[in-house]
């Protein structure tokens, strides 16, 4: 782990060469995501106490958005909505339970018949 990438390729391609990358193993990788790499388990970038381990994964998830120059340019948009999409569910989940509540007696017929 020593030898970073740049080092090792230095010499091997030229200036301006594109490089691809499978991220479907990339993200399976024990290396850097752990024994259970194979599971979902979002928690691992919470529960992580090594530092560069943490910074490691996050360079490894940022790759789902590209980089340099054919860097994604709609991720702050992605990024934007997904903070947002918290808000609007918890909103619609608040007013839907809101409405069941004051609604109540409106609806418990509905229990008499289906018992």
């Amino acid at each position: 782990m020593g030898t970073s990438l740049t080092s090792m390729v230095r010499g091997c391609l030229s200036g301006g060469t594109n490089i691809g990358w499978a991220s479907w193993g990339i993200h399976r990788s024990k290396a850097v995501f752990g024994e259970d790499a194979l599971f979902y388990r979002p928690e691992r970038m919470l529960d992580e106490g090594n530092q560069e381990k943490l910074e490691r994964m996050h360079k490894v998830v940022d790759l789902n958005s590209g980089y340099g120059k054919y860097y994604c340019l709609g991720r702050q948009v992605a990024l934007l909505e997904l903070r947002k999409m918290i808000f609007e569910v918890r909103d619609k989940l608040s007013n839907s339970i809101g409405y069941f509540e004051e609604n109540r007696a409106d609806v418990s017929h509905l229990k008499r018949e289906f018992r």
